[in-house]
């Protein structure tokens, strides 16, 4: 287990609100009336109101439910006067169990004459009570934020909420894992229910553009993130096509006047390596094994000194 930094419990009271936008609060308000588990089909669960004294003639939502409950009803289009609400019904999804269920709204834009309400958002976790499933520990995750790009040698941040969507208690271990290899990684203990925030890092970058997926025992999220080259190392482009056989062809361009410097391409089928090798840092097309095998290829620009200065990854579907 690497070193922790915290784990930082944003939700204790099964639920967590987030306005970006100061005033938003006092013109429309979404709020949780879900007061007991939800147990059968239909159930309202957010309620947004009209809190100001203009009638909102349009709204945009952005509305995403976890697994174990589905929309039966959406939020009414249309106009919303003062004092009016419209809600979002929630049922059980079959046979999901107990547990709780991440449900989160986002007005992205409401309008009403001259008042306009924008990113308004709300997280919730709402409390199910469902015929069958399991009531076992579930650890749900979501990345969201990173501080990409950044420049080659800086330390790269990735932000995850993590919510235990089960009804007991557990322990488990995130990890962020990029190219292929674990990062960084901190133990989380959740109550049913309950959710937190982690910052995850990778503190030796290459220069390239990669996947970061944060990763715990039962899911994962990932999200693309950029290291930035020293402009005298730089790939400029990376594509793969079918070399015939079983090889993968890896069209490469590059940017860099060290005459020593060189290219290595690997091609992987998960973490295990199918084929390597190394040609002279030149434009060209070259082909790598793995063609029936391999899910992804990794070129890495070398320099004199054989140290990494630029890498690019690049998904192959065999």
């Amino acid at each position: 287990m690497m070193e922790s930094r915290g784990f930082h419990n944003i939700a204790a009271n099964r639920g967590v609100s987030v306005s970006t936008a100061a005033d938003s609060s006092a013109l429309l308000s979404i709020e949780n009336v879900a007061d007991e588990p939800i147990d059968g089909e239909g159930e309202e669960v957010i309620r947004l109101t009209n809190r100001s004294n203009v009638p909102f003639q349009s709204f945009t939502f952005d509305v995403s439910v976890g697994s174990g409950l589905t929309i039966a009803e959406e939020f009414d289009d249309g106009e919303l006067v003062p004092d009016e609400s419209t809600s979002l019904y929630l049922s059980c999804e079959s046979g999901s169990g107990g547990g709780y269920t991440a449900v989160d709204v986002a007005i992205e834009e409401a309008n009403g004459g001259s008042i306009a309400v924008t990113d308004l958002s709300r997280s919730y976790l709402i409390e199910r009570d469902c015929p069958g499933g399991s009531d076992d520990p579930f650890f749900d995750v979501e990345i969201t934020d990173t501080n990409s790009p950044i420049g080659e040698g800086d330390t790269l941040e990735v932000d995850a909420r993590i919510r235990n969507t089960g009804i007991e208690t557990d322990t488990q271990e995130v990890v962020l894992e990029i190219g292929n290899e674990q990062r960084d990684g901190e133990t989380v203990e959740l109550d049913g229910g309950e959710e937190g925030e982690i910052e995850l890092q990778w503190t030796e970058t290459v220069a390239g553009t990669y996947d970061a997926i944060v990763r715990t025992d039962d899911e994962e999220d990932s999200t693309t993130v950029e290291v930035e080259s020293d402009e005298a190392y730089t790939i400029e482009h990376v594509s793969l096509s079918d070399g015939g056989g079983n090889d993968i062809d890896v069209t490469v361009e590059v940017s860099t006047d060290d005459s020593d410097a060189i290219l290595e391409i690997i091609s992987w089928q998960g973490d295990e390596q199918r084929d390597r090798k190394t040609v002279s840092a030149e434009d060209g097309t070259y082909s790598i094994a793995g063609r029936r095998q391999a899910d992804q290829v990794q070129v890495n620009l070398r320099d004199g000194d054989d140290s990494v200065r630029h890498t690019v990854w690049r998904e192959w579907n065999r």
